[in-house]
C-alpha cells in the first residue's frame, strides 16, 4: 500500500497527496480494523 501511494496516480489521489508509511498503515489497521480482522480469521 505504501508503494502504491508513492507510485500510482490513482492511489495518490485517493490518499489526498499524503504518503503514509508502513507504521501509519499498521497503526490504522491494528486500531480501527482489529475487530473486523479478528472476525474474518476466527
Amino acid at each position: 500500500m505504501e508503494d502504491a501511494v508513492k507510485g500510482s496516480i490513482t492511489f495518490m489521489c485517493l490518499a489526498g497527496g499524503l504518503e503514509p508509511d508502513h507504521n501509519t498503515i499498521n497503526r490504522f489497521r491494528s486500531t480501527r480494523l482489529k475487530d473486523a480482522v479478528n472476525e474474518i480469521f476466527t
